[in-house]
């Protein structure tokens, strides 16, 4: 099933490097920022390397005040420069690239088994975000040592809870670029509910469709919208009229089956990403929902296999989340030179050698 239409519908040069770009531009449109006083300024806010290729999308306005300033690279920043660094070298080479292999094999496949399915999806799943989370990371250490702070990009998104929560979650830079310059210039949620739900799906599917050319990327953006449309009427019509879902909610035990909820509803939007073509959508979805194929012992194998990767990074994640931070930096200098060398280590003896490149230097 292909529609070759859609190889025509995308213009040159849709990459980070137009997103920054425009929000340049209509920053200024808008009077909410001042152009940059000299081409030199505004040539480095544009072309500042490590975020060039695949972000994260910097605002000016966060950007330039940086390089027009003086900068003074401190100790704190060279512990979390390094950190970043070495950290986002540990999620490229353990984790994304010894899961590639693992979701490749199965995708290659025109059909699947329903274990076969769920255990590459689930591979894809960490390595999309161990990849592209790990770029991120290494851009971010590397500004930091040359003095310049980016944002935040990734900030634990599979320990999300519902729709909005993953997209505040999950390549932030991106989403709150999408919300502030399609969002809110569609009307965003002032035209009433359905002009909120319109604008919503409208939003994602550009966002999915600025992914590539191919049907599979306007569905996953479709998916997404749909999602956040579904929470949007739950939150403010079934959810606010029942107290006793609201104290569910709050609860310990709700907010973990919601974050499993969640997780379920993402990975089915990762098959949809993932996917080489139409017929690969129906034919997985069909094995996924079906009845056969769901093996115990190949699908025990299948994760067991991936949790060696898996399991040190959501460790360390945890570790994160209970100390509040999205850094691992401590007082000590000692402690912070074990964590260096243990995550060189680890990334020395079981990093995955080759010459996978990073998977969003395709957008």
């Amino acid at each position: 099933m292909t529609l070759p239409a859609l190889t025509l519908v995308l213009p040159l040069a849709i990459s980070f490097y137009t997103f920054h770009c425009l929000s340049y531009t209509l920053d200024i449109y808008r009077r909410e920022l001042k152009s940059a006083r000299s081409l030199s300024d505004f040539s480095l806010y544009l072309l500042l390397f490590p975020h060039q290729i695949a972000g994260p999308i910097v605002r000016a306005s966060k950007l330039i005040p940086q390089i027009t300033e003086p900068r003074k690279v401190t100790a704190e920043d060279w512990q979390s420069g390094l950190f970043l660094i070495f950290w986002g070298l540990f999620k490229k080479m353990v984790v994304a690239d010894n899961l590639a292999p693992k979701a490749d094999r199965v995708f290659a496949l025109a059909e699947a088994s329903a274990g076969e399915v769920m255990v590459a999806v689930v591979a894809f799943c960490f390595q999309i975000y161990a990849d592209f989370s790990g770029y991120t990371d290494i851009a971010r250490g590397t500004a930091r040592l040359l003095g310049f702070h980016f944002d935040l990009n990734f900030k634990f998104p599979y320990w999300a809870t519902d729709p909005q929560d993953f997209w505040r979650r999950w390549h932030i830079s991106l989403s709150q670029w999408l919300r502030d310059y399609l969002y809110v210039s569609l009307g965003g949620n002032r035209g009433g509910r359905w002009a909120t739900y319109r604008n919503l799906m409208l939003t994602m599917i550009i966002g999915g469709l600025w992914h590539g050319a191919a049907w599979n990327f306007v569905l996953w953006g479709a998916y997404h919208g749909l999602l956040l449309c579904l929470h949007r009427f739950y939150q403010k019509h079934i959810q606010s009229a029942y107290p006793v879902l609201e104290n569910w909610h709050r609860s310990l035990l709700g907010h973990g089956v919601a974050m499993a909820i969640m997780f379920v509803f993402t990975l089915y939007g990762w098959l949809l990403f993932r996917a080489t073509s139409l017929d690969q959508v129906v034919a997985f979805t069909s094995s996924f929902l079906g009845i056969d194929g769901w093996a115990a012992m190949p699908i025990f194998r299948g994760l067991a296999s991936q949790s060696i990767y898996i399991l040190p990074m959501l460790g360390m994640e945890f570790w994160m989340l209970r100390r509040q931070q999205s850094e691992l930096v401590f007082q000590s200098s000692w402690a912070n030179g074990l964590l260096y060398f243990l995550l060189v280590a680890a990334t020395t003896i079981l990093g995955a050698y080759g010459s996978d490149q990073f998977i969003y230097f395709n957008f």
